[in-house]
């Protein structure tokens, strides 16, 4: 819908209209010449992160020259200064987009339109990647746009925040209209009901994990003293039991992400062990990860998906070489395996033909599960499994990930949204700056409530962050 109101796409039917008038964008620089600005899920297709804050705030045809050739460094720099301190941003605009945190990086493009005084801001999930303390720092910046004139289209699946932030909420389902209703008339479970038409989808999920038995017997991992001074991984220590999900809390920056890449072997480490079914392991790259029967799911889903390809193409590679016979693909099992893990991963889809970047977030992430599925691992490694997906698919996932817990398999499950974790967690591990720095067991975890686990993350952020300088305020 987003990609329609701007112009990447073309409709087959209907108009839209901008100020009573109907208009036709046939490219997205028609759209934000008419004063619409899109800030994406994914930034990295946006900013440049190679150039400077200033430089990505004017970048286009509005940048400051001094003469033909010469950019005006210091009548930008000035002007950007002042940009970030009207919107209450404490940042530095010579600093490079890349070396600042994604929330920074949010707010850089908000900045941008609102240098641009866009009559309409589109943002598409803006807020999954943002810690608690960054989305309301977001939302103080959004509300005083709106103040001063600006629109805000805000898409998200998290229903919360859609109340927080909004007037009126318009509820999409499988690409139909459902409804459009005024915010203070609705309430997060008749949003989640419109959204999925299953009132009932939580409690199920809750009974479902009464019957998810963990026993803490056999060590599948055991990490010790992991340390990596690159990746800011320091004394590193824990043990994952055969059929555990092990939730891991901590905030962005706090080296979760890197610690997962360096069980699968994209990064290296400098010392330490790494202990996989009772056998020292070092893996120098994914494959040699894979085959010993560890999968990843990555935070980005395009990082892991060939958007290019379709449905099958996607489940099955992974285990393509066991598919093939001297350099031949064999093709009729290739597409029985296909349609096997479609039907059991309940993937919602015309048929294994389908182009993967016409599914849903929920669909797509299901199709990656269903790819180590098919490889028959042992531990799953998961980075933000329900990140940028509905409600109901949100469930589905995590019932998925009892499931194959429940067969066997151990899985390290990091999530942003801690309620989540307290959900399907049988411990859980904070991490900050680089190091585990509590853990809490079984029966504590049962104990534990969504405000105890947001009190110790940030306790822990609070530490660091008086040695630290941090940059939003």
């Amino acid at each position: 819908m987003i990609k329609i109101c701007v112009g990447i796409h073309k409709s087959d039917s209907g108009n839209i209209l901008l100020d009573g008038e109907e208009v036709v964008f046939n490219n997205p620089v028609d759209s934000e010449k008419a004063g619409i600005r899109v800030v994406h899920q994914d930034v990295t297709r946006i900013l440049c992160f190679n150039l400077s804050v200033e430089d990505n705030i004017f970048l286009g045809p509005n940048l400051e020259r001094r003469g033909f050739f010469f950019l005006n460094r210091k009548k930008m720099n000035h002007q950007a200064n002042e940009l970030l301190k009207r919107l209450g941003i404490e940042l530095d605009p010579k600093l490079k987009v890349g070396d600042v945190s994604p929330a920074l990086q949010q707010l850089t493009l908000i900045a941008r339109a609102f240098y641009l005084k866009e009559k309409i801001v589109i943002m598409d999930e803006p807020t999954t990647t943002l810690s608690s303390k960054e989305i309301d720092f977001l939302f103080r910046i959004v509300k005083k746009m709106k103040v001063e004139g600006t629109t805000f289209l805000f898409v998200s699946h998290k229903l919360n925040e859609i109340i927080e932030i909004s007037d009126r909420i318009t509820v999409l389902k499988d690409g139909k209209y459902v409804d459009t209703v005024k915010t203070k008339d609705v309430d997060i479970p008749a949003l989640s009901y419109m959204m999925t038409g299953k009132s009932k989808l939580q409690e199920k999920l809750d009974a479902e994990i009464e019957f998810h038995q963990f026993q803490r017997k056999n060590v599948i991992l055991e990490v010790n003293n992991l340390n990596s001074k690159k990746l800011k991984l320091k004394d590193i220590s824990f043990k994952l039991y055969k059929s555990e999900i092990l939730g891991i809390a901590g905030l962005l920056g706090s080296g979760r992400t890197e610690l997962l890449t360096t069980l699968f072997g994209i990064n290296s480490y400098d010392n330490g062990k790494i202990i996989f079914n009772n056998k020292l392991v070092n893996f120098k790259n994914p494959r040699q990860a894979i085959r010993s029967g560890i999968g990843l799911i990555t935070e980005e889903r395009n990082l892991a998906l060939f958007n290019n390809l379709n449905l099958n193409d996607n489940i099955v590679p992974v285990i393509i070489d066991k598919l093939a016979n001297w350099g031949w693909i064999k093709n009729k099992k290739y597409i029985e395996l296909a349609k096997k893990y479609k039907e059991l991963l309940e993937i919602s889809a015309p048929s294994i033909k389908t182009s993967i970047l016409s599914l849903s977030g929920g669909n797509q992430q299901k199709t990656l599960i269903s790819r180590w599925l098919a490889a028959n691992i042992k531990i799953l490694l998961c980075d933000e499994p329900t990140k940028g997906i509905d409600v109901g698919s949100k469930v589905e996932i995590r019932r998925k990930m009892l499931d194959l817990s429940n067969h066997g398999v151990s899985i390290i499950y990091i999530s942003s949204e801690f309620d989540e974790l307290l959900k399907i967690s049988d411990r859980i591990l904070i991490i900050s700056r680089g190091t585990i720095v509590k853990e809490f067991t079984s029966e504590e975890v049962k104990k534990l409530t969504l405000k105890n686990l947001n009190d110790v993350v940030y306790h822990y952020m609070a530490i660091d962050e008086k040695k630290e300088k941090i940059f939003i305020s």
